[in-house]
């Protein structure tokens, strides 16, 4: 391969094979480009589109939590589940893959909410932000279920403990 009359060298080409490799393997699965590799280091990904209807939303993957290098997926999930009334309200789905993954460590998602004002109610609503809970939808039993949940008032997050993408 050549470039303005030079030659690319190993590491580039290594690295544009390495890159297309990730790209088809997205591609293949249906997913979008935004997605992002991780190994065994951990990482943290943050939704950054201030467009996107789960902005501000941070996935952490701790260290030694995966196996190997896995495609992670973290995007606004366009699923019309029924949301039960006692649940009063929802936020926008997530929807985090791969599907199925177990993870060797426990990992924290982030997911914000808005309290412009620091009242403990969540803005629009008349709910205090004690009663926020995250859940995932459970597919073996149809429902949604509890996933343990910290909130952090100052920052205005509800923070899940995921040991699973399911």
């Amino acid at each position: 391969l050549s470039q303005s009359g030079g030659q690319l060298s190993y590491e580039l080409v290594s690295l544009l094979i390495d890159y297309s490799d990730h790209l088809i393997i997205a591609l293949n699965n249906g997913w979008n480009l935004g997605d992002v590799t991780v190994d065994s280091g951990g990482d943290t990904i943050e939704v950054v589109d201030p467009d996107s209807p789960i902005f501000g939303t941070i996935l952490e993957i701790a260290p030694n939590a995966l196996d190997a290098r896995t495609v992670i997926v973290m995007k606004h999930a366009n699923i019309d589940a029924p949301i039960p009334y006692a649940a009063g309200f929802a936020g926008p789905l997530i929807e985090l893959g791969p599907e199925g993954l177990i993870l060797n460590a426990e990992c924290k998602l982030w997911l914000p909410y808005s309290d412009i004002d620091q009242d403990g109610i969540i803005d629009g609503t008349n709910v205090s932000e004690t009663f926020l809970q995250v859940r995932r939808y459970g597919d073996e039993l149809n429902r949604l279920m509890y996933i343990p949940t910290v909130v952090d008032s100052i920052g205005n997050f509800a923070i899940a403990s995921l040991e699973h993408f399911s």
